[in-house]
């Protein structure tokens, strides 16, 4: 199941990741992160700009 960042606290580490990339690497642009977890603590991101799939990472936390 893909989880929005955007229903993590702003102080958790996938609220601080989001908050992060909003404001250095999308500025001026609409940032949503959907997480897929792993059971190994990992977590597969889907990175959409501006309404368009952008790329897909693993991301540890």
């Amino acid at each position: 199941m893909l989880s929005d960042a955007e229903n993590y606290p702003g102080n958790s580490y996938r609220g601080e990741v989001l908050e992060y990339w909003r404001n250095n690497f999308y500025k001026g642009q609409k940032l949503k992160m959907l997480w897929f977890d792993e059971q190994d603590g990992c977590g597969w991101v889907v990175i959409v700009v501006d309404g368009i799939g952008r790329e897909i990472r693993l991301i540890k936390g």
